[in-house]
């Protein structure tokens, strides 16, 4: 890990106007723009944290009626292989992992 880097990083990013909120998986710009951080493991696809992490924010914008950056989660959630499944509360990956 090379937090010196990270942290140049992010320094960059914010002086653009790109906040990145790690705890949330969430980054933000001035412009309105948001995404979901994913991709720690690279092409092996999410990890189980970071999608239950993705989960919890989803489900927080949707109570806060934020319908857009719940929307935005689960496309990119789904773009890596994981459906949410909102009725029975689970998530599911392509690998098998739920």
């Amino acid at each position: 890990k090379d937090f010196d880097q990270s942290d140049k990083i992010r320094g960059e990013l914010k002086a653009i106007g790109v906040e990145v909120l790690d705890k949330e998986k969430i980054w933000r710009s001035n412009s309105g723009l948001a995404g979901c951080v994913i991709g720690f493991r690279g092409a092996a696809g999410p990890t189980d944290l970071e999608i239950n992490t993705l989960v919890m924010q989803r489900e927080k914008s949707r109570q806060s009626s934020d319908f857009a950056m719940a929307d935005k989660i689960r496309d990119e959630l789904r773009q890596v292989g994981v459906e949410i499944l909102d009725k029975e509360k689970v998530w599911r990956a392509k690998d098998g992992r739920s």
